[in-house]
C-alpha cells in the first residue's frame, strides 16, 4: 500500500492482527477525504456492496463516502459478519460527533405536540414552528446540508420552509433560489414571502427567456435576495449535470462536434455551457414539489443537479407530499438532491436497499425495501426527512369516501361498443374513422378515456396525417424513405354515461346549498361536462374552471371567485389544477375521472382538504366509476401505491400513535 502522508493505520500489519473492520480517513490522493475500510480479503465483496464504494488502486483498499449512511452500512456489516469495528481514533471522534448530530436531527424531525394550537397573534402553526427548528438545526449544515420536508399536502409546507429561512437568517449568508411549479410562483411563493418574510426582496422569473435572465441578473447583482423560478424555465438557465450513460448536447466551444450550420448546437441550447444560475453563489436552494425531479434521467432533474453542483456549499431543501410514486428506486433522486456525497450512485443504492427481480414479461423491477436493510435506511431517512400528516397537526373535517360514495356508471350502447372494440382488438371503428392503439400502454390510456365517453379521431390529426402522406408521395418520387405518420389522437364526445350521471346528481337536489369541485383527467371531458351543465340550465357565471387551455390569469380569477363564493362549481384537470391551488370552499368533490399518477391522484384530492377546509363538517368525495372497465383496476392500483408510500413514510404507524389512547 502506498500513501504520500503517514498512514493513520499500519495496514501492513493488519493481516496478522485481530480480524476486523479497520476504517480510517485517507489524507491525500484522488480519494482524499473518503473513508478507507480495510477488512480481511474474504469480506472485501461485502464492502464493495455499500453504496458509493470505490476502489483505490494507490492505497489498495475500498473507500466509502465520509457520510453517515456509509458508517451505518459498516455497522450493519459488522453485525452480519461478527467482525469488530476498530476505527482510527480521529475518525472515531468524528463518528461520535456525527452520532450526536443525527440523533438530535432525528428527534427534531419527529417533534410533534398534538395538544399545541395556533394563537391568534402567532404567524405560524405549531408544526410550522417545528419545521423551522428542524431546518435550522446545526446552522442548516450539520450533520448534512440537505433536508426533505415531506409533510402531507395541504398543511402549509411553504410557510414551514420560510420559517426555516427566518430562523437561519439566511439572507445574511447569500441569495436564495426557489424552484417551484409555474402556477405557484406568485400565488404561493411571492405572496407567502411577502407575508412571512417581508424583508426579503423577491424576484419572480416569468415571461420570456430575456425577461427571466434579467430577473436572475438582478439577484446576482445584489438587487434582490430571493429568486423564484419555475421548473419549466430552470432548464434554460443552467448547465446540466452529466448522468452516466447520457451525453450532453454541447456547442463547439464546450467540445461539441463540428456539424452543418443548421445542426450545430447553439450556446443557448448547450447543456454543458455555464449559464446565469451557475454564476451565483447560492446560500440555499429550495426545491418545491421535488417529485418533479423524481426521474433521474430527465432534463429537469439534470438541470436541477447542474445548479446544485455549481453551488456545492448551498443548503438544499426539498418539499413534496408524495416522495415516492410507484417504485422504491424513485426515492434515490430526492436523496441525491439532498446529499450527493452520501448517495452518489443510483445502481448501487438500488442493489443494496431494494428487493429486485424480473416480472413475468422479463423486465427488471423493484419490489420494495429489503427487510434486512429497511431499518438501516430509516435511521438516516427519519432524520433527513420530516413528515407530518393533516390528521396530526390540523383539525380538518373528515374525508368521507369509498364504499357507498362510489357511484357505478353504466355505459350507453355506442360508448360500450367503442370500449369493447378497443379492449378486444386494439382498434376502434367509429363513424368518423378508425383509431388504432399501437401498443398495450396506448390502449390502456384510450380505454381510460373511453370509460368516460365515446371517442373519435382528432380532425387536426387527420389534416396532419394527410399532409404527411402528400409529402411522402413527393419523397417516393425522389427515392427518399417515407416519413412516419403522426400518432392518432383521440378526442371525446357525447354520449357519456358519466356526464349523464353527474348531471342527474347535480339536478337531484342532493347538493343544494353546497359548493362543488369536480376533477378530471381529460380537458375534453371537462368541457363536455360544462356544455352539459349549461344545457341543463346551470348559469355559465356560476361555473369556474382550471384547465390547460386557459391562461394563468383566467385560472387565478376563477379560483378567487370560487373561494369567495361567487361561483358555485369548480371544474379542474389534474394537470392544470393538481398543485398550487386552494379550493377549500368546496364541501364535496366529484371525481369524474381519476389519474393513473399516484402523485396527481393524492394532490388532486388535497386541493379541497387542506388548511381552510375547517369551515365544513365533512368533505364528501364521490367517485364515478364505469362498471366493467379499466377504472376498477385503477382504484386497486392506487391501493398498491399507497402501501409503497407508507413503506417509506411510515404514515400508518403515525396514525396508530395518534389514535392510541395510551
Amino acid at each position: 500500500m502506498t500513501a504520500t502522508l503517514p498512514k493513520p493505520v499500519d495496514t501492513s500489519k493488519l493481516a496478522n492482527a485481530q480480524p476486523g473492520i479497520y476504517p480510517y480517513e485517507l489524507w491525500s490522493g484522488r480519494y482524499a477525504g473518503r473513508i478507507a475500510a480495510w477488512v480481511p480479503p474474504t469480506y472485501m465483496p461485502r464492502v464493495q456492496q455499500i453504496p458509493g464504494a470505490l476502489y483505490s488502486k494507490a492505497d489498495q483498499v475500498w473507500t466509502l463516502p465520509k457520510a453517515w449512511p456509509a458508517v451505518l452500512a459498516l455497522s450493519a456489516m459488522a453485525k452480519e459478519t461478527g467482525l469488530p469495528i476498530l476505527p482510527e481514533p480521529s475518525l472515531n471522534a468524528w463518528v461520535t460527533e456525527q452520532a450526536e448530530h443525527w440523533a438530535a436531527l432525528t428527534k427534531l424531525a419527529a417533534a410533534y405536540d398534538k395538544d399545541a394550537v395556533k394563537g391568534e397573534d402567532e404567524e405560524f402553526f405549531p408544526h410550522q414552528e417545528a419545521d423551522g427548528d428542524w431546518l435550522a438545526y446545526g446552522g442548516g449544515v450539520e450533520p448534512t446540508r440537505g433536508r426533505l420536508l415531506n409533510s402531507e399536502t395541504g398543511i402549509g409546507k411553504t410557510a414551514g420552509l420560510i420559517n426555516g429561512m427566518r430562523k437561519l437568517e439566511i439572507l445574511e449568508r447569500g441569495p436564495v433560489l426557489v424552484v417551484a411549479p409555474k402556477k405557484t410562483l406568485r400565488r404561493a411563493w411571492e405572496d407567502d414571502l411577502a407575508r412571512f418574510y417581508p424583508e426579503a426582496r423577491v424576484e419572480v422569473a416569468l415571461g420570456t427567456a430575456t425577461q427571466r435572465r434579467k430577473a436572475i441578473e438582478r439577484v446576482g447583482a445584489g438587487e434582490a435576495d430571493v429568486l423564484v423560478i419555475g421548473w419549466e424555465a430552470l432548464r434554460s438557465h443552467t448547465r446540466y449535470a452529466a448522468f452516466p450513460g447520457q451525453a450532453l448536447k454541447k456547442c463547439q466551444e464546450c467540445g461539441g462536434p463540428q456539424q452543418s450550420e443548421e445542426n450545430t448546437v447553439s450556446e443557448a441550447r448547450c447543456q454543458a455551457h455555464q449559464k446565469e444560475l451557475n454564476k451565483i453563489g447560492w446560500a440555499l436552494i429550495v426545491c418545491d414539489e421535488l417529485h418533479r425531479a423524481m426521474n433521474n434521467t430527465s432534463n429537469t432533474t439534470q438541470a436541477l443537479w447542474g445548479v446544485i453542483k455549481s453551488a456545492p456549499f448551498a443548503l438544499r431543501w426539498g418539499a413534496t407530499g408524495t416522495p415516492v410514486s410507484t417504485r422504491v428506486e424513485q426515492t434515490w433522486s430526492a436523496l441525491h438532491t439532498a446529499d450527493p456525497l452520501a448517495w452518489p450512485v443510483k445502481s448501487s443504492w438500488v442493489e443494496y436497499y431494494a428487493e429486485t427481480g424480473y416480472n413475468m414479461a422479463g423486465y427488471f423491477e423493484t419490489h420494495g425495501f429489503k427487510p434486512q436493510r429497511k431499518e438501516e435506511f430509516q435511521q438516516v431517512y427519519r432524520a433527513i426527512s420530516r413528515r407530518r400528516l393533516k390528521a396530526e397537526v390540523l383539525d380538518l373535517p373528515p374525508l368521507i369516501m369509498g364504499g357507498g360514495m362510489i357511484r357505478e356508471v353504466e355505459m350507453g350502447k355506442e360508448q360500450a361498443s367503442a370500449y369493447k372494440q378497443m379492449r378486444d382488438e386494439l382498434i376502434m371503428r367509429v363513424k368518423e374513422g378508425v383509431i388504432v392503439a399501437p401498443s398495450p400502454m396506448v390502449a390502456a390510456g384510450r380505454l381510460t378515456m373511453l370509460a368516460s365517453a365515446t371517442g373519435y379521431p382528432d380532425p387536426v390529426w387527420e389534416a396532419e396525417a394527410a399532409a404527411v402522406e402528400a409529402e411522402n408521395v413527393a419523397r417516393a418520387a425522389e427515392g427518399l424513405p417515407p416519413k412516419p405518420l403522426p400518432p392518432i389522437r383521440m378526442l371525446l364526445r357525447l354520449p357519456s354515461g358519466k356526464i349523464d350521471s353527474v348531471i342527474e346528481d347535480l339536478t337531484s337536489g342532493e347538493f343544494d346549498g353546497q359548493q362543488i369541485a369536480m376533477s378530471f383527467e381529460s380537458r375534453r371531458l371537462l368541457r363536455l361536462t360544462v356544455e352539459a351543465m349549461q344545457a341543463k340550465g346551470f348559469d355559465a357565471d356560476e361555473i369556474a374552471c382550471v384547465a390547460g387551455d386557459m391562461t394563468q390569469d383566467a385560472c387565478d380569477f376563477d379560483v378567487k371567485e370560487f373561494q369567495a363564493g361567487r361561483k358555485r362549481f369548480m371544474l379542474y384537470t389534474y394537470g392544470a389544477g393538481g398543485t398550487g391551488l386552494t379550493m377549500t370552499a368546496a364541501s364535496t368533490l366529484l371525481r369524474v375521472q381519476r389519474t393513473w399518477s399516484p402523485i396527481l391522484w393524492k394532490q388532486g384530492l388535497d386541493r379541497v382538504h387542506r388548511i381552510g377546509s375547517e369551515q365544513h363538517k365533512q368533505i364528501n368525495v364521490i367517485d364515478y366509476v364505469t362498471a366493467g372497465t379499466i377504472e376498477e383496476k385503477q382504484i386497486d392500483r392506487y391501493g398498491q401505491n399507497t402501501a409503497l408510500l407508507d413503506d417509506l413514510t411510515e404514515d400508518w404507524a403515525r396514525l396508530l400513535a395518534l389514535f392510541d389512547p395510551a
